[in-house]
Formats: structure tokens, C-alpha cells, sequence
């Protein structure tokens, strides 16, 4: 984000340089997926920058809400969850996104 230089999976970053992550949930399968958790962690020499996806509606009756951190500050180091109450169906796809600042 701070340079703009495009989506990929490679980028060279500098101390106070925001990124972006984004993690794509697609169900591929035939059948329903049903109370999904998704977890990640801010990466290393980062801390949370800011952005992050609070809740999304994934598909009818199922929403993916965050439940780590409970209360996002920015500078907050560790886990991330969000938890999808609910089913995904097949062929459902959604982003959750969160920003992360390079500290060191």
C-alpha cells in the first residue's frame, strides 16, 4: 500500500511501510462447510497497521465476524481469528483483509 506497486507474493518492504494482506476463503468442494475459523498472525517485524476486516457476510445467514483481537488498537502484535458461524456453501468465495506496519 505504501508503494502501490501491485498484488503479489514477493515485495521488498522498509520500516514504516504498510502492507497489505488479503486471505481468500473459496469453499471448491461439493458439499457445505460449516462453522469455519480462519486464523493468521501478524507477520514477523510487523504490527498491526490499522485496517482490518471486522465482519463479513460470506453468504446467506453466515457471517465471518473477528474474535482476535478482541479489541483491535493498532500496534497490536499476534494471533488473528475470525470466526463464520453459519455454512458456506460451494462455490462461495470471500476476502478478509488487515494491514500490517514494518517495525524493523
Amino acid at each position: 500500500m505504501t508503494q502501490s506497486l501491485g498484488e503479489s507474493r514477493f515485495n521488498t518492504a522498509r520500516q514504516g511501510d504498510v502492507l497489505l494482506y488479503r486471505i481468500r476463503i473459496v469453499n471448491t468442494g461439493t458439499s457445505v462447510v460449516r462453522n469455519l475459523n480462519v486464523r493468521d498472525i501478524t507477520p514477523p517485524y510487523t504490527s498491526l497497521g490499522g485496517l482490518i476486516t471486522q465482519s463479513l457476510r460470506i453468504s446467506d445467514g453466515t457471517e465471518c465476524v473477528l474474535a482476535l483481537p478482541e479489541v483491535v488498537t493498532s500496534g497490536y502484535v499476534g494471533g488473528l481469528k475470525w470466526e463464520c458461524n453459519g455454512e458456506v456453501q460451494p462455490g462461495t468465495a470471500a476476502t478478509l483483509e488487515f494491514t500490517a506496519r514494518v517495525d524493523n
